[in-house]
Order: structure tokens, then C-alpha cells, then sequence
């Protein structure tokens, strides 16, 4: 519904982005189909949505791998309310300086925050504190990447309660 490439000082506050998976059940055709998407950009605030009914992610967000100093930067997703998700809650491939914090995230198909980055991507200083909701079909979190190769540096997980979902 919502992409941006590149850009700065970006903001989306408020309002409700809903699409037609209700129940939040996985479709391998529609994984790709996230609400937000967000590559490269650098200063990023997401405040106060509602999105419901995504057939991929809630929020996926990348480093702009095709551009070398397209880094994501300054990232703020925070106090949104997100149901029902066909694959993950919230993925990082890629970022510096981001904060998940305060929000609401209730039935994920899979992982609720996801990190696979590639070499070219990786993560640091990545903060996710005080979200609630239930849990995903196969995890709360995943934090992965190529071994040797993808950064992943300084990443703190505070004060999270979520219920449910796969043990």
C-alpha cells in the first residue's frame, strides 16, 4: 500500500491501512504484498497507523543494496496497532539507529521481527521495547544473515510481552 525508496525525513502518522486478509493466513503467491515498505531512507518516523489484513508483512524494511550510500537510517516505528499478517510483523534486512517500540502486533502467520539480511545489508543499533501482542506461527523473533558477512551489531530486545503463538 505504502513504499518509499530513498528520501528524507519521512513521516506517516496516523490513519488506517487495511487490505482484504482478514483471518491473516499465509499465501505463497501474496507473500511479497506488505502494507509498508521502506528502502534506503534515511530519518523515518511511522506513528500511530492501524493496519489490518496484510497478505506479507506489516512493515518490511531494507537497505537500498543497489545504491552504495543508501544505507536506512533513523528509523521510529512506533505506538501503531498491527492485526493480522500473512507472513511477518516487522522485518529489518538492513539499518542503523532503528526503534520498534510501543506497539501493538496480534496474529502473524510466521515471525513476528525478522532479520535475514545479506552481506550487502545487516543492522546496528536496533531497539525493540514495549510491544505487546500475540505471538507469530513460528516465532517472536528471528535475527539471522550470512555467517562472517552480515552486520549485526548492538541490537536490544526490553520489555516485550508476547503471548500465544508457536514453543
Amino acid at each position: 500500500i505504502i513504499k518509499v525508496v530513498g528520501g528524507e525525513d519521512i513521516r506517516i502518522v496516523g490513519g488506517t491501512l487495511v487490505s482484504t486478509n482478514g483471518n491473516g493466513v499465509y499465501s505463497v503467491s501474496r507473500e511479497a504484498w506488505h502494507v509498508v515498505t521502506v528502502v534506503g531512507t534515511q530519518g523515518l518516523r511511522l506513528v500511530g497507523l492501524d493496519i489490518e489484513g496484510v497478505w506479507g508483512d506489516f512493515v518490511y524494511l531494507s537497505a537500498d543494496t543497489a545504491l552504495d550510500d543508501q544505507t536506512l537510517t533513523d528509523v521510529r516505528i512506533t505506538n501503531n496497532v498491527m492485526r493480522n499478517a500473512g507472513r511477518q510483523g516487522v522485518v529489518l534486512n538492513g539499518g542503523n539507529g532503528v526503534l520498534i517500540a510501543g506497539n501493538e502486533i496480534r496474529n502473524v502467520a510466521h515471525i513476528v521481527f525478522d532479520s535475514e539480511p545479506t552481506p550487502q545489508q545487516g543492522f546496528r543499533n536496533v531497539t525493540i521495547d514495549r510491544n505487546v501482542g500475540t505471538g507469530g506461527g513460528l516465532a517472536y523473533f528471528q535475527f539471522s544473515g550470512v555467517a562472517d558477512k552480515s552486520v549485526a551489531d548492538h541490537l536490544t530486545i526490553t520489555n516485550n510481552v508476547l503471548t500465544g503463538g508457536h514453543f
